[in-house]
């Protein structure tokens, strides 16, 4: 049994729902007070008022909480609906990575469809994105770990037919390695949007030819 008191940090919104928490006053070093607390019996006595009164609770420092820099960011909506979906994408929860999924209906390379196995990358960055175009299913692709590295590295990229395009700074062992191939290309056609979308990754990510 745990005795101490927990701060709820993540939870998921989705069935089941997955929580994660942070231990308050957990100390490295012995402490008699939650020594008497944590070893408490139902035969052994009551927590008595005066222990309650002398356990102080100090609150998780803000650079130990996960979602401080997110919510505190100066470039979040103010409407609260909207601020709330933005940082469920921030944390990789939310409607954008839903939507991508549903959009590829797995990896829109090697269809792969383990949802543990994917990632949701955008193709126009997220730091130049407006919020509109961050939660855009269209901005990117849900890729496998090694192609959505490659992709977000600048390593590859697609052009409109949907072939893959590997730079000539991709080491060409590492990318046989991962499997990374001239032959690869995306499982669907490009509608105009997602075009778009790839051309500036293509000018503004790809790493050269």
């Amino acid at each position: 049994m745990y005795a101490g008191g927990l701060k709820m940090t993540r939870c998921s919104g989705e069935k089941p729902v997955q929580m994660a928490f942070d231990v308050l006053e957990h100390q490295s070093k012995p402490n008699a007070l939650l020594d008497s607390v944590y070893s408490w019996r139902p035969d052994g006595g009551r927590r008595t008022r005066a222990i309650e009164a002398e356990l102080v609770v100090e609150p998780v420092p803000d650079e130990l909480d996960p979602l401080s820099d997110i919510n505190n960011a100066s470039d979040l909506p103010s409407d609260e609906t909207e601020r709330e979906t933005v940082v469920k994408a921030r944390l990789g929860q939310g409607r954008f990575r839903r939507d991508m999924l549903s959009l590829w209906g797995g990896c829109a390379v090697t269809g792969v469809v383990s949802p543990l196995m994917l990632r949701a990358s955008h193709a126009k960055p997220w730091r130049i994105s407006d919020n509109a175009e961050r939660l855009d299913a269209n901005n990117g692709l849900a890729l496998t770990p090694s192609l959505d590295a490659a992709f977000d590295s600048g390593w590859i990229t697609f052009n409109d037919s949907g072939e893959i395009v590997i730079s000539s700074r991709f080491p060409s062992d590492e990318a046989l390695k991962l499997e990374i191939r001239p032959n690869l290309k995306l499982r669907k056609p490009l509608n105009e949007k997602q075009k778009l979308y790839m051309a500036h990754h293509r000018e503004e990510v790809f790493l050269g030819p």
